[in-house]
């Protein structure tokens, strides 16, 4: 039997992708059950999918001329395109509550780039139009099975914007789920994501899983925004992770990586309050130590913002100033003020990368490709790569001229781990290449390219090389 993967909700197993040819379908069964089959007789409906995992059947087809036994990975829906993430919209209805729900088991069916793609509103859940947050959103689980989904955008959809009035679209909302009330997400990296909410949108909030998580589980998640895109509204808040947690979510394996693209720093410019907070991992308040204890564990944030809950007033001086309702210190950036109980903050990659004291161990290494830091395994480990000169990780050294004839040894590695095979090339003057390692001949400047292959890929660093009378040093 050939293995295939099923997914429900689209009615998976067209007959010309099976048997190569365009035939039709005339029935279908699995464990001694009919099973649908849809109108065109291309599809097969009616296979029960579990919400907690792959649900694995045999299924036994037949076309007009011939018949066949599939074993199947079957799921609730598969995500294969980017306009697939439509499926998680909750409704746009601004006269009834938000009540629907996706119970199922969804997965992501290999890496997405989604440039090009805009994910519009996610519904009002900013409006207390949800009852019941067990029963609302994302009751099941999103399993991204170590894939990323890369260079999504929420932001303005036509078709939302011509639904309701101007006053109803203020509060609209944008993430990927809008709430996970009691479901999971675990195995999924956003990468390059990009929040371009429009300016219309005075009262909504956006974050990348969803505004509100109730009873939720995020495990093995990794995000990298590129700005909390602030906006000219000072009542819209943003946040890298989600809106707000309740005390019963979990987080296990998380890494948020948020770019600081100076829209908060615009509006301290201005002179405005921002009257809704904002976060680099949540818009709202964090939970208690006690709660972080219990609940969060090895979460770590790549970025100079607040972690949570912080707003933007004005003295009455006016002096602009930033104030976090969690400490000042936590907004500075300062690595001697990064950790918050639970959640350790660096303020870029390099920081993060040179922490000796870490232990990952805790890591899932099926998709996390673990060194110094961890990082996703389905996405280019490149940007982790970084130049060597004796082992030291620098991008320039100077030498000085007493060093005559001394040699040095050039290498690469990535996330701390050292590559055997690359090839340096350079231009420039002052020394001599020779293989891996160079020789100071007299006073001058030169560039060693050092190009290696990760993936299947090529790529480059350039190490600057300085030649004076000055001290040796590194940079």
């Amino acid at each position: 039997a050939e293995k295939l993967e099923f997914s429900a909700a689209d009615g998976g197993l067209p007959l010309i992708d099976i048997f190569g040819k365009d035939e039709n379908l005339t029935s279908a069964e699995c464990d001694g059950e009919t099973l649908y089959i849809s109108e065109n007789q291309k599809c097969v409906l009616g296979l029960q999918t579990l919400s907690t995992g792959v649900t694995q059947k045999t299924i036994t087809i037949y076309g007009e001329n011939v018949g066949y036994e599939l074993d199947v990975d079957a799921y609730t829906k598969i995500i294969n395109e980017a306009a697939d993430l439509d499926y998680f919209v909750l409704g746009n209805s601004n006269s009834q509550h938000i009540n629907k729900e996706f119970k199922g088991y969804y997965v992501l069916g290999g890496n997405i780039d989604a440039s090009g793609y805009v994910r519009g509103t996610s519904g009002f859940v900013s409006t207390g139009k949800v009852e019941n947050y067990s029963t609302v959103g994302l009751t099941g689980t999103f399993d991204g099975r170590g894939y990323a989904i890369s260079n999504l955008t929420f932001g303005e959809v036509a078709a939302d914007f011509e639904k309701f009035d101007a006053e109803t679209r203020k509060e609209y909302t944008y993430s990927l789920f809008g709430v996970i009330g009691g479901g999971t997400v675990k195995n999924l990296a956003l990468e390059n994501l990009t929040f371009d909410a429009p300016d219309a949108v005075t009262k909504g909030n956006t974050a990348s899983l969803a505004t509100w998580i109730m009873g939720g589980t995020i495990e093995n998640v990794y995000i990298h925004l590129n700005g909390l895109d602030y906006g000219s509204s000072t009542w819209r808040a943003t946040a890298g992770l989600a809106y707000s947690v309740d005390n019963n979510t979990v987080l296990k394996n998380v890494i948020v990586e948020v770019e600081d693209d100076g829209s908060v720093q615009a509006l301290i410019d201005q002179g405005k309050t921002l009257n809704a907070s904002y976060g680099a991992i949540l818009g709202d308040r964090i939970p208690d130590d006690e709660i972080l204890a219990k609940n969060w564990q090895n979460i770590y944030l790549v970025s100079d913002l607040a972690i949570a809950y912080s707003r933007v007033q004005i003295t009455e001086n006016d002096e602009k100033k930033t104030v976090t309702k969690i400490t000042d210190a936590i907004n500075t950036g300062k690595a001697a003020d990064r950790t918050l109980s639970a959640v350790k903050r660096y303020e870029n990659i390099d920081a993060f990368m040179a922490e000796a004291t870490n232990a990952y161990t805790g890591f899932d290494t099926a998709v996390w490709e673990v060194g110094n830091m961890p990082a996703w395994k389905s996405l280019p480990l490149n940007r982790y790569a970084r130049a060597t000169v004796d082992g030291e990780i620098t991008d320039t050294i100077t030498i000085a001229m007493t060093n005559a004839n001394a040699a040095y040894s050039v290498g690469v590695n990535v996330l701390g781990n050292p590559l055997a095979d690359y090839t340096l090339t350079m231009s420039g003057a002052g020394i001599a290449l020779n293989g891996n390692t160079f020789t100071v001949l007299h006073a001058g400047s030169a560039e060693i390219t050092i190009t290696y292959t990760l993936g299947g890929e090529e790529y480059s660093l350039v190490l600057n090389v300085n030649v004076t009378s000055e001290t040796e040093t590194y940079g």
